[in-house]
């Protein structure tokens, strides 16, 4: 901060960032990178959540043909609190 207050004040504001360079000064946007990255993980992230909810309501159809009378309660022993995911 203080370097770029010193070159605004030896070269005026509107013509100091053109010398920011001579004193290793550089702007560089990293944002393009980091939201591509933060775009695939959770885009990875979701297609996990599709996976993991498909299974579950795989095995809870299961549990129900398996136990049409008890189901419920069989649920509860699996571990599941909810009967859709």
């Amino acid at each position: 901060m203080y370097v770029k207050n010193y070159i605004e004040e030896e070269y005026g504001k509107e013509k100091a960032s053109a010398h920011f360079a001579e004193f290793g000064i550089e702007h560089v946007t990293a944002t393009h990178s980091t939201s591509g990255t933060i775009s695939k993980v959770v885009q990875d992230k979701n297609d996990c959540r599709k996976k993991i909810q498909g299974t579950l309501n795989g095995l809870i159809l299961l549990i129900k043909a398996n136990y049409p009378d008890t189901y419920s309660g069989e649920l509860r022993n699996w571990g599941f609190q909810k009967e859709k995911y």
